[in-house]
């Protein structure tokens, strides 16, 4: 059996730019120095999706969660994965399908010392119109955990439980779920470098309101959650839990970059929300 899980899910195949960039992730996975890995994948009515896959030389299992009432849950992509665990497995990764891989990913999970720990990477190369830059962002594209820690009963209940839906915010309360429970965090970063490459959204009907509107009710579940565990926190959120992402090396640029560029993004977001309400106000 696979020593790695790896669980997302896919937009639909339609033969366009965003296709591409999932399937460069798809190539980035092909292309590992290590291939004991599963992917775990889980549409939810998407086209296409197993076909494109199965184009590829990986080992991968497919659920079909489709529902009427969400486009995608990140919890029912996690939990799949959760489902694939098997004795020899060690270590579970949730990740977005926009991301780009290094040949060591593989490799360096399974050489590193990962038990009891929540881990991720962070900065980012962002690539966006065919530009690379480098910048620290204000999500995690990836987080991972030890297998044995997603094994535990009262782990899965609490992941089953509180269902995200449809975009924003589950990487913080994956986070959040390790701070509970006393894991250690850990920033892959820079042994890990991970490419991001945005993707076209107006193509997907992925509007700037439809986002917002499900960032706020996503929010509203992680709120609820670190408040009945008792959570300790600070505003700006995202800020607070990249921050438990301690890197081993180049330490103090790290904190003090991501301190800086997260909230230069907070304060674009801000004007941006204020203008879209200016512009509705004025249409009222």
């Amino acid at each position: 059996m696979s020593k790695i899980i790896i669980c997302t899910t896919f937009r639909e195949f339609r033969n366009n730019s965003n296709d591409a960039i999932q399937k460069n992730f798809l190539n980035s996975l092909e292309n590992q120095s290590e291939s004991d890995f599963e992917l775990v994948v889980t549409t939810f009515g998407e086209k296409n999706v197993k076909k494109v896959v199965k184009q590829h030389a990986l080992k991968s299992t497919f659920f079909d969660n489709f529902n009427n009432k969400y486009r995608f849950s990140s919890t029912d992509v996690l939990y799949n994965g959760i489902k694939r665990i098997k004795k020899d497995t060690e270590i579970l990764i949730w990740t977005t399908c926009d991301i780009l891989l290094p040949t060591n990913f593989i490799t360096t999970l399974l050489n590193s010392k990962l038990t009891n720990t929540c881990f991720s990477s962070t900065p980012h190369n962002i690539i966006e119109n065919g530009k690379k830059s480098f910048k620290f962002i204000s999500g995690l594209d990836f987080v991972g955990f030890d297998s044995d820690f997603l094994s535990k009963k009262a782990v899965t209940e609490e992941i089953k439980e509180i269902k995200f839906n449809n975009w924003g915010g589950y990487e913080f309360f994956l986070t959040a779920l390790a701070e509970k429970h006393h894991q250690k965090f850990q920033n892959l970063w820079p042994e890990i470098e991970i490419s991001k490459i945005e993707n076209d959204r107006e193509m997907t009907n992925e509007s700037y309101q439809y986002m917002m509107t499900n960032l706020v009710t996503n929010q509203s579940l992680l709120y609820k959650f670190l408040s009945d565990n008792k959570i300790h926190y600070f505003f700006p959120l995202g800020l607070f839990f990249i921050l438990k992402l301690k890197p081993k090396k180049r330490v103090v640029y790290y904190y003090f970059s991501t301190c800086i560029h997260y909230l230069i993004f907070v304060t674009k977001e801000i004007i941006s929300m204020l203008f879209l309400k200016i512009n509705k106000n004025q249409r009222q």
